[in-house]
């Protein structure tokens, strides 16, 4: 009897935690392969640059077919969201390479991968809303002015929360002017021309968008603020920066403001459901809400020009998510969102896809779209009708990648006449985008190195769980042999 006791004390001390680990480990979304690289490639003068998980920056000189040198962050990254990735690809510049992962940016010397300098407190790097989103929020904005180089960042202070717009020198870093924003930023645009911020305030949480001078950080205008509306959207298109905000009464109210001057253009307002998307393309504008029930998974699709005036709106079906383009993006002259391609000009479908299939990445250039599928596929279509051009196996996805950790970063990348794949396994593949046909020479990240040289403090998920799973096999086999000797006895 006491023997029973004793081996009830066993299950419930050693297995029942286990069953803990495996269940926060479902419930935290996926986790990221320890040699993922999880950073679309920049190419430049021939060398390729890449980051791969959890610590090292790559550049490979392809022309040597070598690699050039690996660096480690220091300091190491610390934990990130796997639904933001892929982070942005390394961002070359003069002499160094920047690099935004999680909330930190590294100033990385182009020579021998020593890094020079890091900041924290960005937002989470994503090279979605760095490129693809109307408000754009990128970490950061590299400046090339010769001697007079700089990085332009959003910063949220680690004691007050407070954010705050910084210009630091490119070559160390160091601090040149700072602006509070008295609120959270949501969108930042910047050219030759100038600076354009957007941010929701503290209180009551109305949105603002302004003019800022990127030499001095002093703000040249900002727009009127909207009392009893909730910030919604910003985007800039054919000289004008739109401010999108939600009224008590669900009406949205759209004001266009003059980027130079600040003086506003236009105001329009409308009444509808909850809001989907804004999407822009050179002069079009389209606003994408859910209306109805949740049943009835409909969508009314605005469509105006950036003068906003009304060019039409409809009602489609919402995109179920093992549809193509399940969410909205608009690509040349096409808004592409439910497995359809509709016009920018009519609103009018010009191609449909039936098909089931979920997409791990998509890229495109004048005339085509390649994709990437989860099942195993890369198919390039014609983008103007829908055909297409090409399919070519491709199963290069470990088991168990899902969309709930975004395919554990990987990513597709347009360079020249070549794709890039970045893959969860540390590969990164060349395609030939006429063929589909992968280049040979396949550049991988070695596991066993990336094992070898990751320790338990680097902030990985991936090494904190399975530190805990390698402490519950030894209680394991320990509580084995005990039951032995208590048998035995």
């Amino acid at each position: 009897m006491v023997h029973l006791r004793v081996l009830f004390i066993l299950f419930a001390g050693l297995i029942l935690p286990g069953l803990l680990i495996g269940s926060a480990e479902a419930e935290d979304g996926g986790q990221i392969q320890p040699a993922a690289i999880i950073t679309p490639p920049t190419v430049e003068d021939e060398t390729i640059y890449f980051f791969s998980w959890p610590d090292t920056l790559y550049a490979f000189d392809e022309s040597e077919n070598v690699l050039k040198w690996s660096s480690k962050l220091d300091p190491l990254p610390g934990d990130i969201d796997p639904s933001t990735l892929p982070a942005p690809a390394p961002y070359p510049i003069r002499s160094y390479v920047l690099l935004h992962i999680g909330r930190q940016l590294w100033g990385v010397s182009k020579v021998d991968g020593r890094p020079v300098w890091s900041v924290d407190g960005l937002p989470e790097a994503s090279d979605h809303t760095a490129n693809r989103d109307a408000n754009r929020l990128p970490g950061f904005y590299a400046v090339d002015k010769g001697t007079f180089d700089f990085v332009l960042t959003f910063e949220q202070d680690a004691t007050s929360s407070e954010w705050f717009l910084r210009r630091r020198l490119l070559g160390d870093g160091s601090l040149e002017w700072e602006m509070d924003l008295n609120g959270n930023p949501r969108g930042w645009w910047y050219n030759r021309d100038g600076l354009w911020v957007s941010y929701e305030r503290n209180d009551p949480g109305s949105g603002i968008v302004m003019r800022v001078d990127p030499d001095t950080g002093t703000e040249i205008w900002s727009s009127d603020i909207n009392a009893g509306g909730g910030y919604r959207s910003a985007f800039i298109g054919t000289g004008r920066i739109f401010l999108m905000v939600r009224a008590g009464n669900g009406e949205f109210w759209i004001r266009a403001y003059n980027l130079e001057s600040g003086e506003l253009f236009r105001t329009i307002d409308y009444e509808a459901d909850e809001l989907i998307d804004v999407l822009q393309s050179g002069d079009k504008l389209a606003f994408m809400h859910r209306q109805g029930s949740e049943e009835q998974r409909l969508v009314r699709f605005l469509l105006y020009y950036t003068s906003l005036n009304p060019i039409r709106a409809q009602t489609i079906r919402e995109s179920r998510l093992d549809q193509a383009f399940s969410r909205p993006v608009i690509e040349g002259n096409l808004l592409l969102y439910g497995g359809k391609g509709y016009s920018v000009f009519d609103g009018n479908t010009v191609w449909s896809k039936d098909e089931q299939m979920s997409l791990v990445e998509w890229v495109s250039d004048d005339y085509n779209l390649y994709i990437w599928q989860e099942s195993g596929k890369l198919i390039s279509w014609d983008i103007l009708t829908g055909a297409e051009i090409w399919n070519t196996p491709f199963n290069v996805l470990p088991d168990g990648t899902g969309t709930d950790s975004n395919f554990s970063g990987a990513s597709l990348t347009l360079i020249g006449d070549r794709i890039f794949a970045a893959t969860p396994m540390g590969e990164l593949i060349r395609i030939d985008k006429e063929t589909g046909e992968p280049h040979p020479g396949i550049i991988k990240i070695s596991i066993t190195e990336v094992m070898r040289s990751s320790g338990a403090e680097n902030g990985s998920v991936n090494n904190r769980n399975g530190g805990f799973i390698w402490i519950w096999i030894l209680l394991v086999f320990a509580a084995g042999l005990v039951i032995i000797w208590l048998f035995k006895s």
